[in-house]
């Protein structure tokens, strides 16, 4: 019986592991974990680590603003969501094979919704035209303080972890590795 078990197990999903029989055990049937996309996760991390970076740069206007204590404090957060993508970034390169495409979609159903809030809030900022142009940073600070932290928690634990969260954990899961 365990051994059809993991057969049918690497047929379905191109590899087996200890990890994957667990997590189609918790979530039911699953597609393959060994198939994503690298372009999606290098223009992810490209978003989230370029466009933070790209704000922090824009914001000062002379080298010395760089060493001003109250510029930090006023852009804390766009610093914070930068090295929150360079963590991500570690933690992919560190994980094993059969959690890197879990990883991976995840990291594309967190950064898509977050990108268009940014997106919009860009928009907003100049159509308005009074010079402010820090609306944006509500979606960066809400990614950065509570999202994005979330997120890293849950792709180090992995998706026997998310799984195994009560009512959300399995749908989730499965919407993440199945697509449905």
């Amino acid at each position: 019986r365990a051994a059809d078990e993991a057969v049918s197990v690497l047929i379905r999903m191109g590899m087996f592991t200890p990890h994957l029989c667990q997590v189609a055990r918790l979530v039911g049937s699953l597609g393959n974990a060994t198939h994503y996309r690298l372009t999606y996760v290098v223009v992810a991390l490209t978003l989230w680590v370029v466009r933070p970076a790209s704000a922090l740069c824009l914001r000062a206007w002379y080298v010395s603003d760089f060493f001003n204590a109250q510029y930090w404090v006023s852009n804390a957060h766009q610093a914070l969501f930068m090295v929150e993508g360079v963590i991500f970034a570690v933690c992919f390169i560190c994980l094993p094979r059969d959690r890197k495409s879990y990883a991976a979609r995840s990291l594309i159903f967190f950064l898509m919704p977050l990108s268009s809030s940014m997106l919009i809030e860009t928009f907003h900022d100049f159509s308005q035209g009074d010079g402010t142009n820090h609306m944006f940073d509500r979606s960066t600070a809400a990614g950065a303080t509570i999202l994005a932290p979330l997120f890293l928690i849950g792709v180090v634990a992995g998706p026997t972890f998310a799984a195994r969260v009560p009512v959300v954990g399995p749908p989730v899961v499965r919407f993440i590795l199945v697509g449905r």
